[in-house]
């Protein structure tokens, strides 16, 4: 059944049963989203209707593990390479072409792998709070979370971290609604993720990342320090850097200003 537009199914990608949304024209550009830490695809559910509506080709996956999707058979992928290599596999398996890649947070830092890597069959790239590099959680803290009993209360944690890391103009209901599913993440796939996070380094491939970049920081953000999105910005060939104020660390949530800044830059980017 059909949602403004929005179809599911299931993919194998490397043996696991992958579960994705799409909509939009099949001759539309196509458009690959990814999301958060211990997340999945319905972080998406504001954007994705309007690249549909606007005759791009979109889709929104859940990661192995997160959402509707099985996990890996090598275990929970705690590198940030490996991720990004998973989502390619998917976009090569749905058959997209020439994607603009987009993502917030971890899924920030894949769609940047992806561009050092790959950059020469993309169109694009939204890399919304990531960077080059992102060691921005203690070790300790990665430590206790490794286990139930290092962080019992971990989904009281996860919930209200997420209402603390919107901005102050961030649209309310969402960040209520965001907090309700963000306490449903699995503690080992998030910690998997985080742990990836803080590994990511690709500063010595920024300068294969040729494609055009929009990269979006919320000034309210702090997972990710200002310092590593200057270094970021400063280090990109092609980058177009957008601070919105008022705003955390989910821009795709928080603002319907996010969309419309998105969809300019994918008009951009097919122009070129």
């Amino acid at each position: 059944m059909a949602d403004d537009g929005i179809t599911a199914g299931y993919v194998a990608i490397d043996g696991v049963r992958t579960f994705y949304e799409e909509t939009g024209p099949d001759d539309g550009e196509d458009v690959v989203l990814v999301h958060t830490a211990g997340a999945d695809s319905l972080e998406w559910r504001y954007v994705l209707p309007e690249l549909g509506a606007n005759g791009y080709h979109a889709y929104t996956l859940d990661l192995p593990g997160h959402g509707k999707s099985l996990p890996h058979p090598d275990g929970h992928l705690a590198n940030m390479h490996a991720i990004a290599e998973f989502v390619w596999s998917f976009a090569d398996a749905v058959g997209v072409d020439a994607p603009v890649v987009a993502g917030c947070s971890i899924g920030g830092d894949v769609v940047l792998d992806l561009a050092a890597h790959h950059a020469d069959s993309l169109t694009g790239v939204v890399c919304l709070e990531g960077a080059l590099r992102t060691p921005t959680y203690p070790e300790g803290f990665l430590a206790m979370m490794e286990t139930a009993s290092g962080m019992p209360a971990f989904e009281r944690f996860y919930h209200h971290a997420s209402i603390h890391c919107h901005g102050e103009d961030a649209i309310r209901e969402r960040v209520e609604e965001h907090a309700f599913f963000h306490q449903h993440a699995i503690q080992e796939v998030t910690h998997a993720d985080l742990t990836a996070w803080n590994k990511h380094d690709v500063r010595e491939r920024a300068d294969e990342i040729t494609c055009p970049v929009l990269y979006v920081y919320g000034e309210y953000d702090y997972f990710l320090l200002r310092e590593y999105v200057e270094e970021t910005a400063d280090a990109l060939p092609s980058c177009q850097l957008l601070t919105m104020e008022g705003i955390g660390h989910y821009p795709m949530l928080e603002s319907d200003q996010f969309v419309d800044e998105m969809l300019s830059f994918l008009e951009q980017s097919s122009d070129r």
